[in-house]
C-alpha cells in the first residue's frame, strides 16, 4: 500500500457547508459502521493497516476510507461538530503504554517527560541511508569474487577463546610470523579472534547456507554494537572467520556474578546497568532492522562485553536477509527465547526478534536463568512451547509497574501489537517510559560511560582466559592438497 499522509482521526465539519451530508444522517452513519471500525483497529496510524487508512482533508471536510470486499474504498465521514479523540488498543498486560497517549508522526510522545532526549528522526534517517549504502557495496563484494589473500598460517595463535558445535574460536596475534608486519592490511588491532568451522561438522547438520549467510552479513555490517568481521577464509578443513576480539565476558557471566552476590531466589541487574544494556540492544537491533536482517538467537550468552563495558552483539549463525515483507519459515532460535510464530511455522521476520528481547528484558531485571516461560515439567520443550503460544508468564513482586508493562508490551503472540514490531518501530521502543533519561544520540555516538567496566586492563588483556587449552587448536592448521574426496566435495565452491 503507498504511503499516506496522516492525519488526525477526526476534524471538525462545518454543518453549513452544502456538499455535507445532513447531521442526523452522518451520525447514524457513524454508529453503524464504528463497531466495526473497531475491529478493524481504528488506530490506522498506529498499526499501518492496509484496509483502514486516513485521507487527506478535503476543504471543510473530514473522511475515513474503509476498504470493502469489491475492493474499493468508501467514504465514512466523522460527525459534524464533534472532535473524536484518537484511540489506540490496549492489552491485558499493557494497559498503561497503550491507552491515553497521542500519536505524533511515528512515535508516541508523553508531553514534554522526553524532552531533549528525543532522538533526531532526520540525523538518523541519514545515517541509516550511508549505512545502507555502505553495507550493499561489501554485502555484493562478499557474494561476488570476493578472496582473501591471507590463510590460518598467517596468524600467530594463542589460545582457545570459547567452543561451540561446528568448531571453536581462538585469540589470535594480529602479525604475520614471515613478515613481521599486520596480517590484516587496515586492521590496527593487536589481537583477534578466529572462528574456525568444521566443513565436515557443516555439512554433516547441512548448515552449509547458514555459514555462508554469517559470512556474508558480518563481511558487510559494520555496526559498533555488533561484532565486526574483518576477513574470512576457507582451506580442506575449515572456514576461518577474522574476528573482533572481545575480552569482557557476556551477559551471562555478569548475571551470573550477581547471583553469586545476591542470596535471594531473585538477583536481577541494577536498574541503570540493565536500562544501559538493552539499550544498546535496541540500537543494535535499529541498524539490523533498518537492513532487514532478522538475527533470531538473541540471548545474554550472545551479548559480548568489551573492555569498556559495552554490549556486542554477535553470533551470527541464524542471522538472514529478507526482502521487504517477506517472512522466513526456518525453526531456529534458543527455547526459551523463540517466539510463537516460528513455533507454529506461520512465517517470521524481524518481530521475532522482538519478542527474544521481550525474553532478555525480563531475565535481566529478574537475574540468571529466570525467564519467563522457565517449566520444570517432565516434558519441558513441550510445555514451554504451550506456555509461549498463550504468552502465559507471570512477573515477582519486585518489578515495578513500569518493567512489567515495557517487558509485556513485547510479549505479546499478536505481531501487530507487539512493541517494536508496530508502526513506529524502534522510535517506539526508544521513546517508552522505562529508557527515561537515556541519551540515543550520545549511546550512538559512544560517548556514554558503561555502569560496569570489566576486570581487563586494556582490550587485548587474555589473563582472565587459561592458557593450558591450548592444544586444542592443533588441528586447525591448514594442510595442502585439495578438498578430500567424500561428504562435502564442492559444497563450498561458492565460498
Amino acid at each position: 500500500m503507498a504511503d499516506v499522509e496522516q492525519m488526525p482521526p477526526a476534524l471538525l465539519l462545518s454543518p453549513t457547508t452544502k456538499s455535507n451530508p445532513s447531521p442526523s444522517k452522518v451520525a447514524a452513519k457513524w454508529q453503524k459502521s464504528e463497531r466495526k471500525l473497531l475491529r478493524l483497529n481504528m488506530a490506522a496510524s498506529y498499526f499501518n493497516a492496509d484496509h483502514v487508512i486516513l485521507a487527506k482533508p478535503k476543504p471543510n471536510t473530514s473522511a475515513k476510507l474503509q476498504k470493502g470486499k469489491d475492493g474499493k474504498h468508501r467514504v465514512l465521514p466523522t460527525p459534524p461538530n464533534v472532535v473524536q479523540e484518537a484511540k489506540h488498543p490496549q492489552s491485558a498486560s499493557n494497559p498503561k503504554i497503550f491507552s491515553n497517549e497521542r500519536m505524533n508522526g511515528h512515535s508516541i510522545h508523553d508531553g514534554d517527560a522526553l524532552g531533549p532526549l528525543k532522538y533526531k528522526r532526520g540525523a538518523a534517517t541519514k545515517r541509516h541511508q550511508g549505512e545502507r549504502e555502505r553495507f550493499e557495496e561489501k554485502f555484493i563484494l562478499a557474494k561476488g569474487e570476493y578472496k582473501s589473500k591471507n590463510t590460518i598460517d598467517n596468524f600467530e595463535l594463542d589460545r582457545v577463546l570459547g567452543e561451540g558445535a561446528f568448531g571453536r574460536v581462538v585469540a589470535a596475534e594480529n602479525t604475520n610470523p614471515d613478515s613481521g608486519g599486520k596480517s590484516l592490511e587496515g586492521v590496527d588491532d593487536e589481537w583477534v579472534a578466529v572462528k574456525a568451522l568444521s566443513l565436515q561438522h557443516l555439512c554433516d547438520l547441512q548448515e552449509q547456507e547458514h555459514c555462508y549467510n554469517e559470512k556474508n552479513l558480518l563481511y558487510a555490517m559494520d555496526c559498533k554494537f555488533c561484532t565486526k568481521l574483518f576477513d574470512y577464509m576457507i582451506d580442506n578443513q575449515n572456514v576461518y572467520f577474522v574476528m573482533q576480539l572481545v575480552n569482557g565476558g557476556d551477559l551471562t557471566h555478569l548475571l551470573r556474578r550477581q547471583q553469586e552476590m545476591e542470596e535471594g531466589k531473585f538477583s536481577p541487574l541494577a536498574h541503570e546497568h540493565a536500562q544501559f544494556y538493552l539499550a544498546q540492544v535496541v540500537l543494535a537491533f535499529e541498524y539490523l532492522q533498518h537492513l532487514h536482517i532478522v538475527h533470531r538467537d538473541l540471548k545474554p550468552e550472545n551479548l559480548l562485553l568489551t573492555h569498556q563495558g559495552n554490549v556486542l552483539l554477535t553470533d551470527f549463525g541464524t542471522a538472514k536477509r529478507l526482502d521487504i515483507h517477506q517472512k522466513t519459515f526456518t525453526f531456529c532460535g534458543t527455547m526459551e527465547y523463540v517466539a510463537p510464530e516460528i513455533i507454529t511455522n506461520k512465517g517470521h521476520d524481524e518481530a521475532s526478534d522482538w519478542w527474544s528481547f521481550g525474553v532478555l528484558c525480563y531475565e535481566l531485571m529478574c537475574g540468571a536463568g529466570e525467564t519467563p516461560f522457565l517449566s520444570e515439567h517432565r516434558c519441558a520443550e513441550l510445555h514451554v512451547f504451550s506456555k509461549i503460544l498463550a504468552a502465559k508468564f507471570s512477573f515477582p513482586d519486585h518489578l515495578t509497574t513500569e518493567q512489567k508493562h515495557f517487558i509485556g508490551g513485547f510479549l505479546m503472540v499478536d505481531v501487530t501489537k507487539r512493541l517494536g514490531s508496530m508502526h513506529g518501530g524502534v522510535n517506539l521502543v526508544q521513546q517508552q517510559p522505562y529508557f527515561n533519561g537515556i541519551d540515543w544520540e550520545a549511546l550512538q555516538a559512544g560517548t556514554l560511560t558503561a555502569p560496569y567496566i570489566p576486570a581487563v586492563s586494556d582490550q587485548w588483556d587474555l589473563s582472565t582466559i587459561p592458557e593450558e587449552n591450548s592444544w586444542k587448536f592443533d588441528d586447525m592448521l591448514s594442510c595442502e592438497g585439495k578438498f578430500d574426496q567424500g561428504s562435502f566435495e564442492g559444497a563450498f565452491d561458492h565460498f
